[in-house]
């Protein structure tokens, strides 16, 4: 099972009274429209490490999120290729003679990502790859070539002649859209040695490309002084010393948020469960954990009542994407049990 991912979808989804710098929820909902929860209560089961009531709920509320979205894979695992790996592969070899690549002021060098057809698709990149002809320390940036943004920067320390890997472990999703990125470095700071793309040398019969059914490469190189964008993009033989290892998972995050303002009744009820379960289990003493013990049961026990009944209502009937990451666009006509 994949651990907790943050998606700001969910951001302000239910809202909290008389919080500091209280915003308008978004659903309208706020979670003291639940009988027995108000930041009051929730001091009560507060300690050193929980710090205030309202930090608490906060903290109910994400793990709810969480629930909902490991609830929705569980229940729709039949259906949904849920981080899938649909390809694991890499990019970049370095041919055996070792052929000289000048260095070049100005330009940035290196390997163009694209995705055109898969909305739920993410590119991980496990590690990068750097081969140049004399030891230096440099950088690796990626740009998304769509707005003109560096996504990220990773330090590399190179060895003269010797392919030096940095660690990243960092994927990129489509998010419905196309992904366009441009993994490249500073073509001035060093010589490099001639990188193909496969290994089959195909930038020699497509132009600098190679791609397959799913994701397309290309060597590029780009002026560092413009725009890093689609249009600025020039054509350029080899990776220039690049080399990365990637793979294709799928990525169902963007489909669930698509469902946020449906979601909102259930993490409502989701949230007060899991602030009933905290007043349960805390060991302070005072009046709503010890004699109000009952009460807290059975609202735990309704919320959670509620928060499956209300995901059954959403997920039966649901249609899925006609996309590789889902097995099927029919129907879902799923019911949902207590795991």
């Amino acid at each position: 099972m994949r651990g907790f991912i943050y998606m700001d979808c969910f951001d302000n989804l239910i809202g909290i009274h008389k919080a500091c710098n209280e915003e308008t929820p978004t659903s309208g909902l706020y979670i003291q429209d639940l009988p027995g929860i108000t930041l009051s209560v929730a001091n009560f089961a507060t300690d050193e490490e929980t710090i205030s009531g309202l930090t608490m709920i906060q903290n109910r509320m994400t793990h709810a999120q969480n629930a909902i979205v490991s609830h929705v894979r569980n229940q729709l695992a039949d259906k949904i290729r849920s981080n899938s790996v649909i390809q694991n592969d890499s990019i970049g070899y370095y041919k055996e003679n070792l052929e000289i690549v000048t260095a070049e002021s100005g330009k940035l060098k290196g390997i163009r990502v694209k995705i055109t057809q898969y909305p739920y698709m993410e590119f991980f990149i496990s590690r990068l790859w750097l081969k140049y002809a004399s030891a230096i320390t440099t950088k690796i940036y990626v740009y998304d070539l769509m707005t003109d943004t560096k996504l990220d920067e990773f330090d590399i320390t190179t060895v003269a002649k010797t392919p030096i890997a940095v660690t990243v472990n960092k994927g990129y999703q489509t998010n419905k859209q196309k992904l366009d990125l441009f993994i490249g470095v500073d073509a001035s700071e060093a010589d490099t040695y001639k990188t193909e793309l496969n290994k089959a040398n195909c930038y020699s019969c497509t132009n600098g490309n190679y791609s397959n059914k799913y994701i397309s490469f290309s060597g590029v190189s780009i002026s560092d002084s413009g725009q890093i964008i689609d249009s600025n993009i020039e054509s350029n033989t080899g990776t220039n010393g690049l080399s990365f290892e990637y793979s294709l998972n799928c990525s169902v995050e963007p489909f669930i948020c698509n469902m946020a303002s449906i979601l909102a009744w259930p993490m409502l009820y989701k949230t007060g469960s899991e602030i009933m379960k905290e007043l349960i289990a805390s060991r302070r003493h005072n009046s709503v954990i010890n004699i109000d013990r009952g009460t807290n049961e059975s609202l735990r026990d309704e919320y959670e009542a509620e928060f499956l009944a209300s995901m059954s209502g959403i997920l039966n009937n649901m249609s899925l994407p006609n996309d590789v990451c889902f097995r099927c666009n029919s129907r879902i006509k799923k019911g949902v049990s207590i795991p």
